[in-house]
């Protein structure tokens, strides 16, 4: 199918109402094309004459009718058309600006009320498309069109755009993502040749006031049809649907509770880094809710606090400082093992505070009553009731209660509780805001609105050198949706009830970001399995047989299984597959056709694009497979194995082919790592292979046979941190640069060509066993020291204490595998001692951490020197000692290094807890083991 070229084209002047204005003017997409009739406003779609008009429409409520306009003016603008509207029969004047990009077009709306009375608008963007036959996707939910018009509107898991479509293409209308709004609306109207499709959002505009309402269209490929709609928003507006730039990155990935002490601050540090803890949720860590920083005012030194624990309910006595003390210490030393995520549901406030400080604040039903308290919510002694946290007394007190958080006990971010959005507010705080809309009962404001400005706030602040970040849970509410760094969806995977329905609208308003499920199998086990009739063999497959959905319909959705990990070692690595997927962004359109039993999924862009395959079945699935390229970007593909493994491909313009097989409830994961990019179409066949190698240089490998010689750009990822050292296409040397973490290079390849790319890992491990068996420990007592040097940077002395507290944490699971780690104070640790000076104040065996320039480190770094590595791992005789050298050319690099000695020393000491001691687990023969799956 040929693509036009995007145009707007003002045709055939006229005098109008006493102005030159242009009679029509066109927009032309990839196939789709509208005249728009500038006396008017009306669009036709060309070459269907007969078919229904669009344009814009503007509903009154009040009068409820729709609001005449007559055109005024039409003025050519450099890239577009602007139209200026009165109404017939008000004070209403619209401008309609309408800019034509390349592949979507862009339609503001702004209203002015120029009256003396409030004004109830429903503004719509609607366009004709010449599509009968396919489906209708309102936003939320799909029909065919064969069932005629049909109309709809709400919040509540609403996407900001809808589509019709059929297999061929489709056309999505919405808004620019970043408008906040408390009502949308979409509707559809079905002709003979024809339909007209409409989005809407209703407003509310002051005497005085304007408001614009930015629209926009575009045209996509129907293969996917309502994913394809969602995906064309995402690319359209990225900044909406990826977390936000200079976050804590811990957020961006798994989540859940630290549970310790602060007397054990540094233990947190590995249980964090073993069971995949990005942030820790910090559960209700005030005294009373809407009371977030508390000070003398509210403070009852009777009703207590959390304490020194990471508790959920106030269970220390003590005074306002001696809370505040606790809470510097769990946020400022618990910031190190995880980001620090301070609970808050500013929408809760405790009833008598509204009653007593904040009477102004009470939420608003349309009969001007309040919501009464729900008792023992949030708190067991709490009474929380719904409250107005912006534009009110209330609101005012919660900014400058986040402000103290943020500079006394400087946590990453905050973590929104039960941040769903839907509930409508009538009463006063509501004038002055934006996003108010209307309904049958009178003028609203959704929730949603007040938590947005609450997002933007915290995201516009900073906290040791980082903006603000933000988990949610739930967001129900586009606009909560593209405020969240990442979500928090509370039930797990596997609970059949309504909850499943959230899942996916949900996990559209997320966007690129990950979805955490907050509970795991433990939690609905009585809900799905009669374990009581069983044997412990066949609750322990029910258990196997769960965490095989849990893993499939994590990979399909973008999700990690919070909960899970304890306890089965598998989950722990396949979270860590799961953490680096979410990260590199989930996808809405899978891109890959295959065996239609598989579920398919896609992650991340270009050469990082991550394609996946799951077998829900029980039988081994054996398909050919088709990646469609125009998804992954430009160019056409070669694709490798996620770990780097060979794949013999075939390819063309349009798509990658392969063969795949499935075992039965497992995955198969492939990076398309390699592309190519020509100013015409390629086509051949080639492999890809990344070697798993830290032991020293190392080389990529490609072979590609096309079907004609070609000059082309090639872009090809390679592992992450690697250095590389020099690039060769058929034996000879090119010129090479790195872009997006790949190497990219100019090459005129032949029929049949070989690439290689020299590298270096970024961290040297010459001889991963040595590590492996130097002797750290030897029969429960510390067998080494751990040096640094005298004038250690904080980054130095931070990679010891990770290896102290790596084999101190070890010690004391090995005595007490299971429970919270609050509970490993009474158990006997192993303390490494930690020195800042060389021999001989260290005996026996030392460990040396530092860069690798400091004279103290510097003879064991020999074989760093000697390559492009930024860090080195090696272990060394040194007279009658071993001596380990950790040594990096920067803080960053000795960072990494430690990354890598530790999940190396996993393989030798591994830990990833023990399954619970209750009653299913006892009959399951499991309590206190790990389970084999």
């Amino acid at each position: 199918m040929r693509r036009m070229q995007p145009t707007l084209a003002v045709v055939a002047m006229a005098v109008l109402f006493g102005a030159c204005v242009a009679s029509a003017a066109e927009l032309h997409l990839a196939t789709l094309r509208w005249e728009i009739d500038t006396a008017t406003g009306q669009v036709a779609a060309i070459g269907a004459p007969d078919a229904p008009r669009g344009g814009v429409r503007i509903f009154d409520g009040r009068a409820d009718g729709p609001c005449e306009l007559s055109i005024s003016a039409a003025t050519p603008q450099a890239d577009g058309i602007e139209l200026t509207a009165r109404e017939a029969a008000g004070d209403l004047l619209v401008r309609q600006r309408i800019v034509q990009h390349a592949d979507h077009v862009m339609w503001s709306v702004t209203l002015e009320n120029a009256g003396d009375e409030e004004r109830w608008l429903q503004v719509a963007l609607a366009l004709p498309a010449p599509l009968t036959d396919g489906s209708f996707w309102d936003g939320q939910l799909e029909t065919p069109l064969s069932a005629g018009d049909r109309q709809a509107g709400g919040l509540v898991f609403w996407f900001p755009a809808a589509a019709v479509y059929d297999a061929e293409r489709g056309l999505v209308v919405g808004i620019e993502p970043s408008q906040v709004f408390s009502f949308l609306g979409s509707a559809v109207e079905v002709a003979d040749d024809a339909s007209v499709l409409s989005f809407s959002a209703r407003i509310v505009l002051p005497p005085g006031a304007g408001e614009t309402v930015e629209f926009f269209a575009a045209e996509f490929a129907g293969r996917w049809g309502r994913r394809d709609a969602v995906q064309r928003t995402y690319d359209l507006f990225p900044a909406a649907w990826w977390p936000a730039e200079d976050i804590d990155p811990r957020i961006v990935g798994p989540g859940r509770y630290l549970r310790g002490s602060n007397a054990n601050r540094d233990l947190q540090i590995e249980q964090a880094r073993r069971l995949l803890i990005g942030w820790d949720w910090a559960y209700a860590p005030f005294q009373t809710p809407g009371d977030w920083y508390p000070d003398e005012r509210f403070w009852d030194d009777a009703k207590g606090h959390p304490g020194s624990l990471d508790k959920h309910y106030n269970a220390a006595q003590g005074t306002l400082e001696d809370y505040r003390r606790e809470t510097r210490i769990r946020c400022h030393e618990g910031r190190r093992a995880a980001a620090i995520l301070f609970y808050v549901l500013p929408q809760q406030c405790e009833w008598s505070l509204l009653e007593e400080a904040f009477p102004d604040s009470f939420w608003v039903w349309p009969d001007g009553s309040h919501p009464g308290p729900r008792q023992g919510w949030i708190k067991t002694d709490a009474n929380p009731a719904l409250a107005m946290p912006w534009n009110t007394s209330y609101g005012q007190e919660t900014l400058r209660d986040f402000a103290r958080i943020l500079e006394d006990f400087r946590p990453s971010g905050f973590a929104f509780d039960t941040c769903h959005g839907g509930r409508r507010y009538y009463g006063p705080a509501q004038e002055g805001m934006r996003g108010r809309a209307w309904d049958q009962y009178g003028s609203f404001v959704d929730e949603s609105v007040a938590l947005s400005n609450l997002l933007d706030w915290v995201h516009d602040q900073q906290v040791e050198g980082l903006r603000a970040g933000t988990c949610l849970n739930g967001p129900h509410v586009y606009t909560l949706g593209r405020r969240a760094d990442c979500v928090m969806f509370e039930p797990s995977p596997l609970r059949y009830t309504n909850y499943r329905a959230r899942q996916w609208p949900v996990r559209l308003l997320a966007g690129h970001k990950p979805l955490v499920w907050h509970k795991g199998y433990p939690y609905w086990l009585n809900e799905m399995v009669r374990w009581q009739e069983l044997e412990a063999e066949q609750i322990q497959e029910a258990f196997r047989g769960m965490l095989d959905y849990t893993l499939l319909r994590s990979l399909v959705m973008g999700a990690i299984p919070s909960n899970d990990f304890w306890g089965v070692p598998r989950m722990v690595e396949w979270g860590r597959i799961l953490t680096g997927l979410c990260r590199a962004g989930w996808q809405p359109v899978p891109a890959l056709s295959a065996d239609e039993r598989l579920w398919a999924a896609r992650y991340g862009e270009g050469t990082r694009s991550v394609l996946v395959l799951c077998n829900p079945t029980r039988e081994v699935v054996s398909a050919d497979v088709a990646v469609e390229a125009r998804y992954l970007g430009p160019g056409s593909y070669i694709a490798c194995g996620y770990e780097g493994g060979r794949v013999d491909c075939t390819f063309d313009a349009d798509a990658t082919n392969f063969t795949a097989t499935i075992e039965p409830h497992g995955a198969g994961l492939w990076q398309a790592a390699l592309r190519l990019l020509a100013d015409g179409p390629l086509s051949g066949r080639g492999w890809l292979e990344v070697p798993d190698t830290r032991d020293g240089r190392f080389s990529i490998r490609a072979s590609i046979h096309l079907d004609a010689p070609a000059q082309a750009r090639v872009r090809l990822a390679i592992p992450k941190g690697a250095a590389v050292e020099g690039v060769a296409v058929n034996r000879a040397p090119v010129e090479w640069r790195l872009v997006d973490g790949a190497v990219e290079f100019d090459a005129a390849l032949q029929a049949h060509n070989t690439l290689v790319v020299a590298s270096w890992p970024r961290v040297l491990i010459p001889d991963a066993q040595a590590v492996l068996d130097f002797p750290f420990m030897a029969e429960g007592e510390p067998d080494c020291t751990i040096v640094i040097p005298d004038d250690a940077s904080e980054a130095e002395r931070f990679a010891a204490e990770r290896l102290a507290v790596y084999f101190d944490y070890y010690y004391r699971r090995q005595q007490h595998p299971s429970g919270v780690v609050w509970e490993l104070d009474d158990v006997p640790g192993l303390e490494i001692l930690v020195v800042a000076a060389d021999a001989p104040a260290a005996t026996g065996h030392v460990v040396m951490i530092g860069r690798s320039e400091d004279s103290l480190i510097a003879p064991h770094c020999v074989q760093l020197q000697e390559t492009l590595a930024e860090a080195l791992i090696a272990r060394r005789p040194d007279g009658e000692r071993d001596v380990l050298a950790i040594a990096g050319r920067s803080d960053a690099a000795l960072a990494a290094a430690m990354d890598e000695l530790v999940a190396l020393l996993d393989e030798r000491y591994p830990y990833c807890g023990v399954m619970g001691d209750g009653e299913v687990y006892q009959k399951a023969e499991l309590d206190g083991r790990v389970l084999d799956w």
